[in-house]
């Protein structure tokens, strides 16, 4: 007799990383610093944009490109200090023009966008610099679950997490939460592989064992998903919602097994 079918399973966040990781993973991005610290600028920029012929320090010196660009990207922090926020969006903008890299002015962007209720232009501003440099994991993160708040957007999603993969081979949250995406995109054996790799990096992570249990069973594993369910109640540390669920998971599939012989 065949394993009953599993349950639906949790959203993405649920079975991928914790709140507390999701939240400093977010705040990265998304929390103004108390000093906020002036990015450096790469070569290219300095390459490729430069000053009008006539402009000049205060001093009379010519204003090189690298002073430029960090001049317009102090006078955007100084305008968001005075509550200037509209004059701000617009100095990162232009801090942007002069140089696409800067990552400073990108991330403040990207937190004034979102507390702005503007999800669909932070979400541009991300793909805008995971295309110019896809070595950022938490942003990658951050764009996926935004396109993950539209309809269907899983596949953009998963297209997202998995150009930054390589660069996050031994994050187990990266690798947990695009386990949570895969499964609610039904491909239940690569979310299995995934949260399997997450776990080698905290092998008491509760959630993600839960997150391993509803892919293997899905999967059609139940020996194996049971053995996952019993590991995440044993640790005791999910929430009551989730420790029931779990609960629920191993009777359902004790039950199948028995009916099973």
């Amino acid at each position: 007799m065949a394993a009953a079918a599993p349950e639906p399973v949790f959203p993405a966040e649920e079975t991928a990383a914790p709140a507390r990781v999701r939240t400093a993973e977010r705040r990265r991005i998304t929390e103004k610093p108390p000093k906020p610290a002036v990015a450096p600028v790469s070569r290219a920029a300095v390459k490729t944009a430069a000053p009008a012929a006539s402009e000049r320090g205060i001093d009379g010196k010519q204003v090189t490109p690298q002073q430029r660009v960090e001049n317009a990207y102090r006078r955007a922090l100084g305008q968001l200090q005075d509550g200037r926020v509209s004059e701000a969006l617009a100095g990162l903008q232009q801090t942007l023009q002069l140089d696409p890299r800067h990552q400073g002015a990108r991330e403040t962007l990207v937190r004034l966008l979102l507390e702005a209720q503007r999800p669909d232009d932070a979400a541009r501003q991300l793909q805008l610099s995971l295309a110019l440099d896809p070595k950022q994991p938490a942003q990658a993160m951050m764009l996926a679950r935004l396109q993950m708040d539209k309809p269907s957007g899983g596949p953009a999603a998963l297209d997202t997490l998995m150009r930054s993969l390589p660069y996050a081979a031994d994050n187990g949250d990266y690798r947990a939460f695009l386990a949570g995406v895969l499964q609610r995109e039904q491909r239940y054996r690569e979310a299995a592989e995934q949260y399997q790799l997450a776990l080698q990096t905290a092998p008491d992570n509760s959630v993600w064992w839960m997150g391993l249990g509803i892919a293997l069973q899905a999967d059609n594993h139940p020996a194996q998903a049971r053995q996952a369910f019993e590991r995440a109640k044993g640790l005791q540390t999910l929430s009551p919602q989730l420790q029931a669920f779990v609960e629920r998971k191993l009777v359902q599939l004790t039950a199948a097994a028995a009916a099973a012989k």
